[in-house]
């Protein structure tokens, strides 16, 4: 009998499977609004309404105008992979709704009290459903507007280490703004509305994509935005990438047949070609349309990643949108994303023929004239010595080219400085000595600025103002997400303040955040910026101060400020050794 041995693989009880699945769908209050908002969606809703307290932990309510649903259903509703949108294996293959498995309201309701109230349209009486931790509570008839209201109460009671893993209200609550803005992009046609604590943050009419980005992120933003679009293989892609600015934080959206999804492959061909001609992290929202049998959405429990039946041919087209609306943008030239910025530039200037008249036509030159020109040519040899590439006779310590770069010789080589990065380790040893020693480093504007912050940031704007005070900052509360700034560092003069302060918000926000200067003056001085373009002796006295920097080789963030191109490479390159 000893090797017989006691059976240890079982079946899990249906219950225990219910948490697991809970635990998968339901991670945290934006999870269940992302949930029901995609129910309302495919409900057909017109207006849909969404109401949180205390960042969705207290409560959460998402109504809709949508079809509703019957008595029987509303019971059905609660069970596992009960669904109305897919009935065979070949659905899975052609889904063309937001939600499909049937968990959602099984998992949400294993983690909360929830109550659902519902009428058909064209019926005279809904039904009310409750249920708590899994367990049916009751069904009953009840007086309602057609449509659906869900409300959701004390999230995770029965789970005590998953509630006490949650952030704050104000964090839970800025993951939930989050969401709500990314469904609200992806269904611009539908009225959308966001109550925070009893007081509305958004309420948003149906509208066209143009008009949506403008409802979320403001009209400053909407006059910045390059339009993308492209249609090939029966892919469609619509959209936007912000040409100048960033929204905060960098927002990067893409929605593949109606639905927001994280796709890191797809965003590096919108990064990648934004970079290579601005320097900058692109924000944007793209939408691509294709086939729903070309696209599997069943890859993530959360819906948040799909896969393509053909990865390349998508990101073919996207790449050839994103290159086309980008050459549209920057001067209308196509340009050469695989040569540095300041090469294809050059070679652009060489390849543009000089103007003329055509109604001149050109004279034979004179006897007189041909001698002239015959002795010019005859003469450069002898001037060659004195002519310089720099427009001062005098030598130079440095060449300025593309208004980005210092190009600088040295015994050994050849030094090529990124102007910007050294700006933004300048700025970060500067604002680093204001906060730590008192530093005066203010440029008092003419005119105070007035600015509007998020209102999700609210409970963080004094401790911002405290903050950016040292930092050499003046700023005054003026209203709840108000703002006026009457003096700011030298070095940020030319940045967004809005997506500065709203990033500095949102890093407030964030636990792991240290108050400390070097924290501090790394996120601010990362939005430097150096506007100082073809200005040589600028770039010097830039110069001279990185290279008192205890680390003039690096930005704060690990960027590199200087390339060290040694003659012996140049002689390698070039075979002459």
């Amino acid at each position: 009998m000893e090797g017989i041995r006691m059976q240890r693989i079982r079946l899990l009880p249906e219950r225990v499977i219910n948490k697991i699945a809970a635990g998968e769908v339901v991670q945290r209050p934006a999870h269940v609004v992302k949930e029901l908002l995609d129910n309302s969606i495919d409900a057909e809703a017109k207006t849909i309404k969404v109401h949180i307290q205390k960042g969705g932990l207290q409560a959460i309510i998402v109504e809709d105008d949508g079809i509703g649903m019957s008595e029987i259903d509303a019971r059905l509703c609660f069970e596992r992979h009960a669904t109305s949108k897919i009935s065979s294996e070949e659905d899975l293959g052609r889904i063309k709704t937001m939600g499909f498995r049937g968990e959602a309201l099984a998992a949400i309701a294993q983690v909360s009290l929830v109550t659902l109230e519902t009428r058909m349209k064209g019926s005279d009486i809904g039904t009310k459903v409750v249920v708590k931790g899994g367990h049916f509570i009751k069904q009953e008839p009840c007086y309602c507007p057609e449509g659906t209201r869900i409300l959701v109460e004390d999230l995770f009671f029965n789970y005590p280490a998953r509630k006490k893993a949650m952030g704050t209200s104000k964090t839970e609550q800025a993951h939930v703004v989050e969401i709500f803005k990314r469904v609200a992009i992806a269904q611009p046609e539908i009225n959308f509305h966001l109550h925070v604590d009893n007081e509305p943050l958004y309420a948003l009419k149906g509208t066209t994509l143009p008009r949506r980005i403008t409802q979320i992120f403001g009209e400053k933003a909407a006059k910045n935005w390059i339009r993308v679009e492209e249609i090939a293989d029966k892919i469609k892609i619509r959209g936007y990438i912000l040409r100048e600015g960033r929204i905060s934080p960098a927002w990067h959206q893409f929605v593949v047949n109606g639905r927001p999804v994280r796709d890191d492959t797809l965003h590096s061909v919108v990064s990648t070609h934004f970079k290579n001609k601005t320097g900058r992290t692109p924000s944007y929202v793209i939408f691509i349309d294709l086939p729903p049998e070309w696209v599997d959405v069943n890859v993530h429990p959360a819906k948040e990643l799909v896969q393509f039946a053909d990865l390349l041919l998508v990101r073919q087209v996207l790449d050839s949108a994103v290159r086309k609306a980008i050459a549209g943008a920057f001067n209308g030239m196509e340009l050469n994303f695989d040569a540095p910025s300041f090469i294809t530039s050059a070679i652009n200037k060489l390849k543009q023929p000089r103007a003329v008249n055509p109604s001149v036509k050109p004279l034979a030159p004179t006897p007189q004239e041909a001698s002239q020109s015959s002795n010019t040519q005859g003469d450069i040899p002898a001037r060659e010595e004195k002519t310089t590439l720099f427009k001062e006779p005098e030598e130079p310590r440095i060449l300025i080219v593309n208004g980005k770069y210092a190009v600088s010789q040295l015994k050994s080589g050849i030094a090529i400085i990124d102007l910007n990065n050294a700006y933004r380790r300048v700025a970060f040893d500067s604002i680093v000595r204001a906060i730590e020693d008192g530093l005066n480093i203010k440029q008092h504007q003419l005119f105070h600025k007035i600015i509007e912050l998020p209102p999700q940031h609210r409970q963080h704007i004094d401790e911002m103002i405290e903050i950016l005070s040292k930092s050499g900052f003046s700023i005054q509360r003026l209203g709840p997400d108000t703002i006026a700034v009457s003096a700011m560092p030298i070095f940020l003069q030319h940045v967004d303040l809005e997506y500065l302060f709203s990033k500095v918000l949102s890093a407030l926000q964030n636990k792991a955040f240290m108050r400390d200067s070097q924290s501090i003056a790394s996120l601010l001085a990362e939005e430097a910026v150096y506007r100082g373009r073809e200005d040589r002796r600028t770039a010097e006295q830039l110069l001279a101060q990185l290279f008192q920097s205890p680390n003039p080789h690096k930005t704060p963030s690990g960027k590199p400020i200087i390339k060290l191109i040694e003659f012996s490479e140049l002689e390698k390159f070039f075979k002459k050794s």
